[in-house]
């Protein structure tokens, strides 16, 4: 599976995010730490909010980013099996306006972004050539 990492100021909820999806499609996953699995006809995601994920940043990524959000930092990996996957995965999970999603590629965009660019059509998870 890839992966893009959600940020924000506040901690992710869970619960709310399970409670959104589509009756019968999630579970809880604490085998490797704290997660749920989505499964849709088109494939499946997991959101999983071990805060280990902010080791992957240095420090000068974590200062812009702390710049960009205020306060302190949550970070949840957010896995999808296809780029389909992915944008309904982040048109369907109750997201705050001030979460970041950064891509494999290093691409960095707010989360109300990548909707209007999922809306649009655009691709916005990798870059391309």
């Amino acid at each position: 599976m890839d992966v893009v990492m959600l940020i924000s100021a506040s901690p992710f909820d869970l619960d709310a995010l399970a409670e959104a999806c589509p009756h019968g499609t999630s579970h809880r996953d604490t085998s490797y730490g704290d997660a749920i699995v989505v499964e849709l006809d088109e494939g499946r995601f997991y959101v999983d909010c071990d805060q280990s994920y902010r080791t992957q940043y240095d420090d000068e990524d974590l200062a812009h980013f702390k710049g960009q959000l205020g306060g302190d930092l949550f970070f949840v990996a957010l896995g999808y099996c296809n780029d389909r996957v992915l944008d309904m995965a982040i048109n369907l999970l109750p997201l705050s306006p001030d979460v970041l999603v950064d891509t494999e590629d290093g691409l960095v965009f707010p989360v109300n972004e990548v909707r209007r660019r999922i809306r649009a059509g655009e691709n916005w998870s990798r870059v391309t050539t």
